[in-house]
């Protein structure tokens, strides 16, 4: 997982979000738990760094709005 992640920091980090899926709706949860809405906060957005905790990948993103 550790090699995924530097990998995708390398490829990521400064690249704006230009287009988001949510396959999994139920997954969208906190104050915005549409999935609709959801795709619409992350198009545009920077991607600042990937982390990881465990088998979970984590995006940080440019503080617009999270």
């Amino acid at each position: 997982m550790e090699t995924l992640r530097r990998r995708l920091e390398r490829l990521l980090v400064g690249r704006e979000i230009a287009y988001a899926r949510v396959l999994v709706p139920k997954m969208v949860k906190g104050t915005i738990s549409d999935p609709a809405e959801f795709i619409l906060l992350l198009r545009g957005r920077r991607i600042e760094s990937v982390s990881r905790r465990g088998k979970h990948l984590i995006f940080a993103l440019d503080s617009r709005y999270f």
